[in-house]
């Protein structure tokens, strides 16, 4: 083992198990590689208080999305009709951590958010003044 490797030990579930084993041989790779494509597709970019060593875990924090850039998307995926769990996978896929930064992304959390933020929109211009013509 390189001074750049670390030992993981993973405790899965057999049916997990068996499906990453059936992935690395039908790729011809090491289940270690397939878990290495797998962390590398999610975009995840590592907080510079994770580099270089051991640090405090009190900095998780810094791991949780930008609350505007997920609203942005998600309204802009329903306003082209995207499905709710289409969207979801989108989030999933691009390593997008959930607004608390716990858990993963579920259809029903994306569906909420979205009728949140919509009301609210909705609500804020029913509240404008109308404008003269």
């Amino acid at each position: 083992m390189s001074k750049n490797e670390k030992s993981l030990t993973l405790k899965l579930p057999a049916e997990t198990h068996h499906k990453l084993k059936m992935i690395a041989a039908s790729n011809n790779k090491s289940m270690t590689d397939v878990i290495i494509d797998f962390v590398e597709k999610t975009n995840i970019k590592i907080p510079s208080f994770m580099v270089g060593g051991k640090k405090s875990v009190s900095n998780v924090t810094m791991l949780t999305a930008d609350k505007e850039e997920i609203k942005k998307s998600i309204l802009a995926w329903r306003a082209e009709n995207v499905p709710y769990e289409e969207i979801t996978k989108r989030l999933i896929e691009q390593g997008t951590p959930t607004m608390s930064g716990r858990g993963s992304w579920k259809k029903g959390s994306v569906q909420r958010f979205y009728k949140k933020w919509t009301k609210a929109d909705n609500s804020d211009a029913e509240n404008e003044p109308e404008s003269e013509m």
